[in-house]
């Protein structure tokens, strides 16, 4: 077997144990990255990228794959440059999705996830961040979950009878009848309870309040109005006794 089929051989296998990708690759994935690297080799037109590839794969130096968008590889080829980046772009002919893979040495992958994260590059790379927002929303929806109205109803309804229960407690021979004596604790929050609502049903409504003094007013204005109505009649007598 030449070089190249035995540099093919090795990515092949290294394809199917695992190399480390970002965004985990499932097995139409992984064959598809295989069908990519094999067509690269043979591809006589490229010879730049087919060196490049070979000698990746020489190295015998574990491999990383990342995706990226086809509008953002150049920007990525200028960047990998600055930063001295070894790669490869793996591009299928046979399908216009508008992505490709580029392959890195694994010792460039923390170069290449800083030049993602500076300008924003990388399918996987965002779909990651997307990830990562949701988990720690939902990490924090676990810690602190959001209180429903009817918990918050409860939680204030039973607030009460702790209050009550720490007043008896200031007390220390009290709290001592208390434990032992459990029943009569209970019978004591259950009265406190029933007074309460008494209190509360014996309370005057605030709307029949209202009612009564809007009734006490019109009754003021209408004798009031009366009144005058009345002095009215009476001095006009007076003056008609005086004419005559």
């Amino acid at each position: 077997m030449n070089a190249s089929g035995d540099a093919a051989e090795q990515m092949v296998r290294m394809s199917l144990q695992g190399v480390e990708v970002a965004g985990k690759l499932s097995m139409d994935g992984a064959e598809r990255l295989v069908k990519l690297i094999l067509s690269a080799l043979k591809d006589t037109k490229r010879t730049k990228g087919r060196a490049s590839l070979n000698t990746m794969l020489k190295s015998r130096q574990p491999i990383k794959v990342f995706e990226i968008n086809d509008k953002e590889l150049k920007k990525f080829c200028q960047e990998a440059k600055k930063y001295g980046v070894m790669y490869h772009v793996l591009k299928d002919r046979d399908k216009n999705d508008g992505k490709c893979d580029i392959m890195v040495r694994a010792d460039d992958s923390s170069k290449v996830n800083r030049i993602f994260q500076r300008f924003n590059l990388g399918v996987n790379n965002k779909a990651t961040i997307r990830a990562d927002i949701e988990k720690s929303k939902q990490d924090k929806e676990k810690q602190y979950p959001t209180k429903s109205a009817e918990d918050k109803f409860l939680d204030e309804l039973f607030k009460k009878p702790q209050q009550i229960e720490k007043g008896y407690m200031e007390n220390p021979s009290v709290a001592k009848t208390e434990r032992s004596r459990p029943s009569e604790h209970t019978s004591g929050v259950n009265d406190y309870r029933r007074r309460t609502r008494d209190e509360i049903s014996s309370r005057p409504s605030v709307k029949k309040q209202i009612e009564e003094l809007k009734e006490e007013k019109r009754k003021a204005s209408k004798s009031k109005k009366a009144m005058q109505k009345s002095k009215s009649k009476t001095k006009g007598a007076k003056t008609n006794d005086r004419t005559r």
